[in-house]
């Protein structure tokens, strides 16, 4: 999947935190669906965020609190992608090769 900075830009100082939330969630779930269709993102707002990724058998978890949020989409356009994909990995989330920038600019040390 490919990622426009501009563009990535231009949403991080226009959206409020909660609705980057929901757009970075959109966008990790176009993600996963080109190498699964059947991946689902949900983002919860309870005492604090929670994104729940499901695959069929699979389940994971990321939770953030309101600060975190906020301080991750206003310190950087990939920050918050950042967390989310690394917090998926560290839960045994297994990251397929594909087409486009989006993984690696994400994954790549982000100094925005």
């Amino acid at each position: 999947m490919q990622i426009n900075r501009m563009v990535r830009s231009y949403m991080v100082q226009i959206m409020n935190s909660e609705d980057f939330l929901k757009h970075v969630a959109e966008t990790v779930e176009r993600q996963l669906n080109e190498w699964d269709v059947s991946y689902k993102v949900l983002v919860m707002k309870l005492r604090d965020y929670e994104l729940v990724i499901k695959n069929l058998d699979q389940e994971f978890q990321v939770k953030m609190t309101d600060q975190e949020v906020h301080v991750l989409h206003s310190t950087g356009l990939f920050k918050l992608d950042h967390k989310i994909w690394t917090e998926l990995i560290k839960q045994g989330l297994h990251i397929q090769e594909g087409y486009g920038n989006y993984l690696s600019t994400v994954l790549e040390e982000v100094h925005e």
